[in-house]
């Protein structure tokens, strides 16, 4: 949940290449578009991504991208499963870094993993605001229903289009 006015962390900043041709930077998006971070697994992440693609154009009216990002390769016949669903750009070139990096933030108060033994869920969410500052993130796994009613992430995305700017982008950094 998004809390106005609270600290926040710099997204860990990646390079991308997408099915739909795109590619880019996470920075490309700041001072413009919050994120949707989407890191799936597939089929698992099936019925997400019918209530994200319903939501589409809603989640875009709020200035807001959606980006998915595999947890797993996905070979040919996975990746068009995919695409025939989704109307965002899937990341296929470092989706394994991209993944390696968020997952630093997976761990959640009840299940805290401290030892690192290998919690690894099947679906997470972050929010990355048109500032470059991580600013809620959804684990499904573990934290119940959170944004898997559109309407609760689309009520987190326009609380941040109602902020001004917290502080200023976060300096150059890569992961």
């Amino acid at each position: 949940m998004i809390v106005p006015e609270t600290p926040a962390i710099a997204s860990p900043v990646f390079n991308y290449s997408a099915s739909d041709g795109s590619d880019g930077n996470l920075k490309d998006f700041r001072l413009q578009k919050n994120v949707v971070l989407v890191l799936f697994s597939w089929p698992q992440s099936k019925e997400r991504f019918f209530q994200l693609a319903a939501a589409y154009d809603r989640i875009k009216a709020l200035n807001t991208e959606i980006l998915a990002v595999p947890i797993h390769a996905l070979n040919e016949q996975e990746l068009q499963q995919v695409v025939s669903i989704v109307p965002f750009p899937v990341v296929t070139e470092g989706w394994s870094e991209i993944k390696d990096t968020y997952w630093l933030y997976r761990r959640v108060r009840t299940v805290p993993d401290l030892s690192r033994k290998g919690m690894f869920p099947g679906h997470m969410e972050f929010v990355t605001d048109r500032f470059g500052y991580l600013r809620a993130r959804w684990v499904a796994q573990f934290e119940g229903f959170g944004w898997q009613n559109i309407d609760a992430l689309t009520l987190q995305l326009t609380q941040l289009n109602k902020e001004g700017e917290i502080m200023p982008p976060p300096g150059d950094h890569a992961h």
